[in-house]
């Protein structure tokens, strides 16, 4: 097989990754590049050529880094993406969709989602001379995964981004002891964002739900701004919610489908995604959240649109004393270049920072290594081609350029 990343080998973010068998093409991921990214590289890849004549398209997750060019995908090309996924992602760009002017999200965008082939934990598939098994991973983005592909004898591994301290992070060495005992991967492409970074003290969703809880449990009106799809986190603040005593969980309507969809499909393997008892924001549920304090889902659009209108009818409603505000993302995303979605204005000063990161640790990528023993590695996402050799592995570390094929 051969193996040529398009976009994403020595910077992080845009990730398109091409594997090529002797009868079959197939794309992984085709991520927009990240907002703080100025340059890419020198010549634009174009999906729409790249995709021509592929077999297939598989998406990680629906993070816009791995999925925001999906539109420019050959329209006979077929898009495989997890069936938990497809659904959030669905419901996400639907709600864009009532905007096209200003989100670019068409209902002719909303079709080809439609159209997405849905794909579950170890169900293998088959593209052409392929055979792909996706296997579930824990990370920030719900139902994310990597892919085991084998084609002429050999076997690649694709991790896609994830991460060792999410809810569901218990079964991943298993899993990936299950990869290695059917015979070691002769190429793994892994990812490789924390690489650049010291070794950092990541805390587990389930630590954060306790100091969660504990805040909670002091203020009376609590705004947590994070992201709408990141499910495990707002889980982790639900719970937290209700261990804390007697307040409620609200939301708008827009995350109040999410969490319905993502307690449906989630049901037939675990309990921990049940939001029965969160509440849509209405007149009803307003004049409880006076009496009885509350935990209120609040996210960027919601803060920067409309001169922050959520900042002034709640945050700022004397109605509401005793306020705290919970800062649940990555700190860059407070600063932005656009004065009108800078967080920093909307944001109170004296919020608190409740955050774990998303993406596995140096330590968590050496693990993986370790465990699965690839004949290859080819790491991906990450700023410095030289760092994933300094790890001492004693493995093959094939550091690759965007653009280069690599034969294995």
């Amino acid at each position: 097989m051969q193996i040529l990343v398009h976009r994403g080998a020595n910077h992080i973010g845009g990730c398109i990754t091409e594997i090529r068998s002797k009868k079959t093409r197939i794309l992984i991921d085709v991520g927009a590049k990240n907002p703080g990214v100025v340059k890419m590289m020198n010549t634009p890849v174009r999906i729409k050529e790249i995709s021509k004549g592929c077999s297939g398209v598989i998406i990680t997750h629906y993070h816009g880094d791995n999925i925001g060019e999906y539109k420019d995908v050959d329209d006979r090309v077929p898009i495989y993406m997890g069936e938990q996924a497809k659904e959030i992602f669905l419901l996400q760009q639907e709600y864009l969709s009532i905007d096209p002017e200003h989100t670019k999200v068409t209902d002719d965008d909303i079709e080809k989602i439609r159209n997405f082939i849905t794909v579950r934990q170890d169900k293998p598939f088959n593209i052409g001379d392929m055979i792909i098994t996706p296997i579930r991973t824990a990370f920030s983005a719900f139902d994310s995964y990597m892919y085991l592909i084998e084609a002429d004898g050999q076997r690649v591994l694709h991790t896609g981004d994830f991460c060792v301290n999410g809810a569901d992070s218990d079964g991943m060495l298993s899993k990936w002891e299950a990869i290695a005992a059917k015979g070691k991967p002769d190429a793994l492409i892994i990812e490789g964002t924390t690489l650049t970074r010291p070794d950092e003290n990541v805390h587990s969703e389930f630590d954060l739900q306790k100091k969660a809880a504990s805040l909670i449990d002091k203020s009376k009106c609590v705004f947590i701004l994070c992201s709408p799809t990141n499910i495990d986190r707002i889980a982790s603040f639900y719970h937290a919610t209700k261990s804390a005593g007697f307040k409620m969980f609200v939301h708008d309507e827009f995350q109040g489908e999410i969490l319905k969809r993502a307690a449906e499909i989630s049901a037939p393997y675990t309990d921990y995604y049940n939001f029965s008892d969160a509440k849509t924001v209405n007149r009803e549920v307003f004049r409880k959240m006076e009496n009885r304090g509350f935990c209120m889902l609040v996210r960027k659009s919601m803060m920067v649109q409309e001169n922050g209108e959520i900042a002034k009818r709640f945050m700022h409603n004397p109605l509401f004393t005793d306020n705290l505000f919970i800062y649940s993302q990555w700190k860059g995303y407070m600063k932005s270049n656009n004065i009108s979605e800078d967080l920093s204005k909307t944001v109170p000063i004296d919020y608190k920072y409740l955050h774990t990161s998303g993406q596995a640790t140096k330590s968590e990528v050496i693990d993986l290594c370790e465990v699965v023993k690839p004949g290859v590695i080819i790491p991906v996402n990450k700023k410095h081609l030289i760092n994933f050799g300094k790890t001492k592995l004693p493995f093959n570390v094939k550091t690759l350029t965007d653009g280069h094929v690599y034969e294995l």
